[in-house]
């Protein structure tokens, strides 16, 4: 078929504030519904269908997972999530797509399809909930299609942030009193930001798994924020160049649970891995890295008091400086290995 689909136009099915949602899970396009295709077919037959991915006017066809495709909005698609409700899946295809991306919809899991996925920091979805933020996603909870202060359980899988630096940040976590509760980011790629991770507010726990940065002006992985005893934080199989730290805690770290394993993690001008803060009462695990810091590889420059900081099994841990440096006082039995 030469034409669309389905072409809604001029407010059909809307309902004001929320798409009215069509089950068409049964109904077939050439002979297939949405469950039986493939996920080429599936993209091929968003791109015949016009309705509440295209315009926040219209009502939302549901065959499937939400599809998005290029010239359409991820926004959108996010939010119609939010309308479906319970777990939902929001597939990206290749393209390229503005960023400011507001990811506010509780157990939603993003799919793009790696390097092809481009996520434009310096472009804005044209229908992003609160305007130019400087960002490709953000976990946050703070425009009017969002609901309380947490964005719980959300998966980043298979995307390409890029920029042109000037301030911009691949994915943002949590801002100001609004948080983001176990993130998993993984299979991405970041280039030519300021930060390529920034983690604001968390909880519960962040994985970062199979991430490359490069051109990162700033930090690689950015935790500025503190640390309780319910948080786990996993960076692994990743490979991340910055010219600030490639992984900064810059905040206290207070009982919790740290690893990093398996990672190449290079800092062009700073430390490659630093504790800006005190660790109190935490586990803290290296192993398998390749840590190159510009000053030091890894930095702890506050106390360490009763925690258990194991660095061994490490490729190499080298610093223009020192390879570990402690700046604070290890206390009260912490044990460093």
């Amino acid at each position: 078929q030469s034409g669309d689909y389905i072409r809604l136009e001029e407010t059909a099915l809307f309902d004001p504030g929320n798409p009215t949602v069509i089950d068409a899970k049964d109904a077939t396009f050439e002979g297939l519904t949405g469950i039986e295709m493939s996920a080429d077919e599936l993209f091929a037959t968003e791109d015949k269908m016009f309705h509440f991915p295209d315009d926040p006017t219209l009502g939302l066809f549901d065959i499937s997972e939400l599809f998005v495709v290029q010239g359409e909005s991820i926004q959108l698609a996010v939010n119609a999530a939010g309308a479906l409700g319970g777990a939902q899946e929001v597939v990206v295809g290749a393209g390229t797509f503005g960023g400011s991306v507001e990811v506010w919809v509780d157990d939603l899991t993003m799919i793009g399809t790696g390097e092809t996925t481009i996520i434009d920091t310096d472009q804005i979805d044209a229908f992003a909930n609160n305007g130019d933020r400087d960002t490709g996603f953000e976990l946050t909870t703070s425009s009017d299609d969002a609901t309380g202060v947490h964005v719980d359980n959300v998966t980043i899988d298979g995307f390409s942030f890029a920029g042109a630096g000037n301030g911009t940040t691949g994915i943002l976590l949590g801002e100001g009193f609004r948080q983001a509760d176990d993130t998993t980011i993984q299979n991405s790629f970041f280039d030519g930001l300021s930060d390529g991770i920034a983690a604001r507010r968390l909880d519960d726990g962040l994985t970062i798994s199979n991430v490359r940065m490069r051109n990162i002006s700033e930090q690689g992985i950015d935790i500025r924020t503190s640390l309780g005893s319910d948080e786990v934080v996993l960076i692994e199989d990743s490979n991340i160049v910055s010219d600030g730290e490639a992984v900064l805690f810059d905040g206290s770290v207070n009982g919790s649970e740290i690893t990093i394993a398996s990672n190449r993690l290079r800092s062009r001008d700073a430390d490659a891995v630093r504790f800006a803060d005190n660790v109190r009462c935490a586990s803290v695990e290296m192993t398998d890295n390749r840590i190159v810091g510009d000053d030091e590889g890894i930095d702890f420059d506050g106390n360490v008091t009763a925690s258990l900081v194991d660095i061994s099994g490490n490729r190499s841990i080298e610093g223009g400086d020192d390879g570990i440096a402690v700046d604070g006082s290890i206390l009260l039995l912490s044990q460093f290995r």
